[in-house]
């Protein structure tokens, strides 16, 4: 054993016990003193855990601050996108471009007397509603396919039946002689 151990400075136990620092699982009993975090005590610096927790918090600001900041980045984000939609009408009419806004919709106003002021006709409106009718009527008729295709086809059948008995029926009055079309 020509070698000597090298032994580790420990403080005494009373001392361990007093700045409550103790490393290890007690058998080592290995004592780092350390200051306590105080902003008196001259080149102050904070280590371990209390350091994470104060670039945490510095990197996050509070609720107030936060709102602050978005609010600024939106109205800044606000005013470049209508600088960019001047710059893009101005750059169209400088190419001859005239830009038109379609309105949508149509203005839906009342009289005093509750009657509609600028509005459809009664008579469209009722025409439409008609419409609108019939077709419900017949999608209820006519929900498959096939029964739509077989009520076009009864449809074309009918009509070619009315025009071939006209047919047969300007025949006969050409034959009678009495044809007067008009």
């Amino acid at each position: 054993m020509g070698k000597k151990a090298k032994k580790k400075a420990v403080a005494p136990p009373s001392t361990a016990a007093e700045n409550g620092h103790v490393a290890g699982n007690g058998s080592s009993a290995a004592v780092y003193k350390d200051v306590a975090p105080d902003s008196t005590t001259p080149n102050f610096e904070l280590r371990g855990m209390q350091k994470w927790i104060s670039n945490y918090k510095s990197k996050r600001p509070g609720v107030e601050v936060l709102q602050r900041q978005i609010d600024q980045w939106m109205a800044d984000y606000d005013a470049r996108e209508l600088q960019a939609k001047k710059d893009r009408e101005a750059a169209d009419a400088e190419d001859g471009w005239t830009v038109v806004v379609a309105k949508t919709g149509r203005k839906k106003t009342t009289d005093d007397s509750g009657i509609a002021v600028g509005a459809v006709s009664a008579e469209a409106a009722e025409d439409r509603g008609n419409k609108k009718r019939k077709k419900k009527e017949n999608s209820a008729l006519d929900f498959y396919r096939f029964q739509r295709h077989e009520a076009r086809r009864n449809e074309l059948l009918e009509l070619q039946q009315r025009f071939e008995e006209d047919k047969k029926r300007v025949a006969r009055l050409k034959a009678a002689r009495k044809f007067r079309p008009f």
